[in-house]
């Protein structure tokens, strides 16, 4: 399904009122910026991440981990992981992606579409693969993809023709 200049946060809220999400963990919570963008409240809500993030929105705990290694015996409504799995050798991000499907009854995931080479001098901010809509689609994940929407760095919405 092709999405054309619409946010990325109201599809996803979308996604969680449709589904009636109470559980959701988000993986690579980053700062808590994209879930307060979000804007929705889950009765248990848990973010983790390598780097401290004190602020996460109302309904949800953070933990400090690495995401490679973090276990649960918990189950969640939703996972999500935003802006992450490009960030990982191939054979790395199809581990998570496995990992973390079992953790949860659905799992969403953002990336670019295809490989973005993004070099960095912060390794997990440099991109190390890409996955193309295709992809997702034969592991069996509907695909929703964003067109002509981009958040600059203030995270202030812009449209591209």
């Amino acid at each position: 399904m092709n999405v054309y200049g619409v946010p990325t946060s109201l599809v996803v809220r979308w996604i969680l009122e449709r589904e009636g999400v109470k559980s959701w963990l988000d993986v690579a919570c980053g700062n808590g910026r994209f879930l307060e963008l979000v804007g929705y409240e889950p009765e248990r809500g848990r973010g983790i991440d390598i780097c401290p993030t004190p602020q996460l929105p109302k309904g949800f705990e953070f933990e400090q981990a690495d995401i490679t290694k973090w276990t649960t015996d918990k189950h969640y409504d939703l996972v999500s992981m935003f802006q992450l799995v490009e960030h990982f050798p191939k054979n790395e991000a199809m581990a998570l992606i496995s990992k973390y499907a079992n953790v949860g009854t659905s799992l969403l995931i953002g990336t670019p579409s295809g490989y973005m080479r993004e070099d960095n001098v912060n390794p997990y901010l440099s991109h190390r693969c890409g996955f193309t809509p295709q992809e997702f689609e034969s592991m069996g994940f509907l695909v929703f993809s964003f067109k002509n929407y981009h958040l600059r760095p203030n995270l202030e919405p812009k449209s591209y023709d």
